[in-house]
């Protein structure tokens, strides 16, 4: 228990911060995971400097030929080329003038061979954010293989009482053995502008690889700070299901469930020696092995310290799943520190050998600054069964 199963981790840069003039975030791929995994697109959304969403469009790009093995990223900018962004995926307007901007983080749906991208969607107006909280929705679409296509996006919102509330299901979710869907989000049952306290709580739907019908809703909790718990993803390991959630009360937290809909009262991650770790108000994410649960995150650290949010270095841990705690001797850096943040990652299931944690540098402060979209390679050293 006390040692990293990953054997290696092969750290590249996919998009340098010299080869654009914006600020790119959002790193995603949508993968066809196997032996020989296929890679179909990379999206990249570009802001402003200040990481704001005045000015924000997504790029896609897709591979010349059929990626081999290793996915051709060591040079995946000269074997790359920026394609369209799919119609069903684009921005839509309503007669208001309002437009809807979807953010859709993909994945591979094993039962349906359908790639699913499940996130969420913000309202804009004249190029600025307009009342967004309040109109939050979990947004999804599918990647159909056969055909090459990417269905329209659709949205809807988790049912309080009866009532749709504003809502979101943009971190990790998980497929079960019968297909269906688990899915993490959270939810403003009461609203009261940016400071509306958020719930969380997981939603069961069943998925047919087109349409995607939301189901059984477990137990919400939230958390007496400013904006309650945000940004819930959840895993399995061992027969117990796992949610880790972002606060901001100094710490990240962790909950459990023997059925993934109804969940213990979230505490504090800890190290194996009981002691909080603290963390100042970022996601943290699962990266799943079959023979071990490991978690990404920032912590406040000394390296940090001149870092928004001390969003930098980004490290990876081995989890006891039997407290659940933190086995502090595993940590590990996924990536150092030159000083930019880099708080919004994602974490994918490659191919048996491999996963990957994808991530950008994000200066905040509006300056020129050469920040890189970043990719680790997770080597492990057995064959990852999941």
């Amino acid at each position: 228990m006390t040692h990293s199963i990953a054997a290696t981790f092969e750290r590249h840069t996919l998009v340098p911060g010299t080869a654009h003039g914006g600020l790119w975030l959002g790193p995603n791929f949508l993968i066809q995971p196997g032996v020989v995994p296929r890679c179909h697109r990379a999206f990249f959304i570009e802001s402003d400097r200040t990481g704001g969403d005045s000015t924000q469009k997504t790029f896609a790009f897709a591979p010349t030929q059929h990626m081999p093995d290793e996915l051709g990223m060591h040079h995946w900018r000269q074997t790359w080329l920026r394609r369209r962004v799919p119609t069903g995926l684009q921005r839509r307007r309503d007669a208001t003038g309002h437009e809807f901007v979807p953010s859709l983080p993909w994945g591979w749906h094993h039962a349906s061979n359908t790639g699913l991208a499940v996130g969420g969607v913000v309202r804009h107006r004249r190029g600025k954010l307009a009342d967004h909280v309040r109109h939050l929705a979990i947004a999804y679409a599918t990647y159909q293989p056969r055909r090459s296509s990417f269905t329209h996006w659709e949205s809807f919102q988790i049912e309080i009482d009866g009532v749709p509330r504003p809502s979101i299901s943009a971190c990790q979710g998980l497929e079960l053995p019968d297909g269906d869907l688990l899915l993490p989000f959270s939810v403003i049952k009461n609203f009261d502008g940016w400071n509306s306290a958020r719930w969380v709580g997981t939603i069961r739907c069943s998925y047919n690889g087109k349409k995607l019908v939301p189901g059984e809703v477990g137990n919400l909790q939230t958390y007496p700070a400013p904006r309650g718990f945000v940004e819930p993803s959840i895993a399995a390991f061992g027969g117990t299901f796992f949610m880790t959630l972002r606060a901001e009360d100094g710490h990240g937290h962790v909950a459990t469930s023997k059925d993934g809909l109804h969940w213990t009262e979230a505490k504090p991650w800890r190290w194996d020696n009981g002691t909080p770790i603290p963390m100042d108000q970022t996601m943290t994410k699962f990266l799943v092995h079959s023979d071990g649960l490991f978690l990404v995150y920032t912590r406040i650290c000394p390296e940090g310290e001149n870092v928004f949010r001390y969003r930098a270095p980004l490290h990876v841990a081995r989890i006891d799943p039997t407290r659940p705690a933190l086995i502090r001797s595993s940590e590990r850096p996924v990536f150092t520190s030159r000083g930019y943040p880099m708080g919004n990652f994602q974490v994918y299931t490659v191919s048996p050998k491999e996963s990957w944690i994808t991530v950008p540098e994000w200066d905040r402060t509006g300056r020129d600054a050469s920040c890189d979209v970043l990719l680790s390679r997770v080597l492990w050293d057995a064959p990852n069964r999941i």
